[in-house]
């Protein structure tokens, strides 16, 4: 994969003001990553040049304005080249650098949102687009929460203390009404996030040293053989619930969990082999352990 930046000058038209100006942005792309803020500069719409990135003209308000989005684009690749040296460039450190602020200003969400790009970016090899799907519920409860309760739009990461998880934890389960096994799941996708941040540096202790929630045993209910039998013979008329139940049943036979019948699709019954001793159908069983075969009996 490419070392390199796309930094990309537009301005933002949607915001155009009476003068009929409009904002100057910068958006600066890297490995799936991506961060964008505004200059201070604003531009006519109709001197600016969309595939050049440049005012158009030579007169000396156009010449200075290009002279400044050269300077920023020269800024930003100076501090990426600096980052690169460390082999871990995080674009939320490179604009806090650009800032002029040494320390960490990375906030929660915004290492919340690194982490899923980063999981997205391994989707087929590390992980599977179920876990992905799982820590993007937990960012959006997590986005809900810190505007519920500390009526803001973010929380920098140094400013995190363990009252913030204990907070997080009762929120889910008061105003999310999270059972106990869903809150405790969310707060274990956060403490790996939060791990990772504590890894780049960016936090220098857990806000969830000491905290536990931990998952409750449910006892599990099952089918005895007369009520799976039983199952078997009953025929829905409407359609819908048939084929729901032909699935169940098929689960209950071969073990597949339900997240891979999900993910089974109209295409994969081609993919059936003979075999001596019936008909073999290949099914990856849960995300990505190595593929299973069941036989199918008539």
């Amino acid at each position: 994969m490419s070392n390199n930046i796309k930094i990309l000058f537009w301005i933002y038209k949607a915001r155009v003001n009476k003068a009929g100006t409009a904002p100057l942005m910068v958006r600066v792309n890297y490995k799936g990553q991506r961060v964008q803020f505004s200059t201070g500069q604003f531009i006519p719409l109709s001197k600016w040049d969309r595939l050049k990135g440049r005012v158009r003209g030579k007169d000396e308000n156009a010449h200075q304005i290009n002279n400044y989005i050269q300077t920023t684009a020269n800024k930003i690749k100076g501090i990426f080249n600096e980052l690169l040296q460390k082999e871990e460039v995080n674009l939320f450190e490179l604009l806090s650098r650009y800032n002029g602020k040494n320390e960490s200003t990375v906030t929660i969400l915004q290492l919340v949102t690194y982490h899923n790009e980063q999981m997205q970016a391994k989707l087929g090899g590390d992980y599977a687009l179920p876990t992905l799907k799982k820590y993007q519920v937990t960012k959006n409860k997590l986005d809900r929460f810190i505007q519920k309760v500390y009526n803001r739009k973010d929380i920098r990461l140094k400013d995190l203390q363990k009252k913030f998880i204990y907070d997080f934890d009762f929120y889910l389960k008061t105003e999310e009404h999270n059972a106990q096994n869903t809150a405790a799941k969310h707060c274990k996708n956060l403490k790996r996030v939060i791990n990772l941040g504590i890894s780049n540096g960016w936090l220098d202790k857990s806000p969830f040293d000491g905290f536990k929630t931990p998952y409750q045993v449910n006892e599990k209910v099952y089918l005895d053989k007369d009520e799976l039998s039983a199952l078997e013979q009953k025929t829905f008329r409407i359609e819908r619930l048939q084929v729901v139940k032909d699935m169940f049943v098929f689960q209950c036979y071969t073990g597949l969990a339900f997240t891979d019948m999900a993910m089974l699709t109209v295409e994969k019954p081609r993919k059936l082999t003979p075999s001596p001793h019936g008909k073999l159908t290949p099914l990856r069983h849960s995300k990505l352990t190595p593929l299973r075969h069941f036989k199918l009996t008539p």
